[in-house]
C-alpha cells in the first residue's frame, strides 16, 4: 500500500509530461512522453493500451518524418494546415 502512494506522484507527473507537449505543439517532446507513459501503462497492467500503444507511437513517429514542415501545427495528435 505505501509503495503505491509514493509513486502516485510520479504517475500523476507523468501524465502531465503528456500532455504538456500536446498543447504546446511540441512533437519531439511528445514522442518522448509518450515512450515514458507507455513504461506506465505496462506497469499498471492496461491491456488495451498494451496492443494500441505501440502502434500508436510508431504511427506518431512515422508522421513526424513524412511531415517534417515547421509550420504544421501538432494538436491532440494530428497534424492541421
Amino acid at each position: 500500500m505505501l509503495k503505491s502512494i509514493v509513486n502516485y506522484p510520479h504517475h500523476v507527473e507523468t501524465i502531465l509530461l503528456f500532455i504538456e507537449p500536446s498543447r504546446n505543439s511540441d512533437m519531439t517532446l511528445h514522442l518522448q512522453a509518450a515512450e515514458a507513459l507507455s513504461k506506465l501503462l505496462f506497469a499498471l497492467n492496461r491491456i488495451k493500451y498494451k496492443c494500441l500503444w505501440p502502434r500508436y507511437i510508431a504511427g506518431m513517429q512515422e508522421l513526424e518524418i513524412s511531415y517534417p514542415e515547421p509550420g504544421m501545427n501538432f494538436r491532440m495528435g494530428i497534424y492541421l494546415s
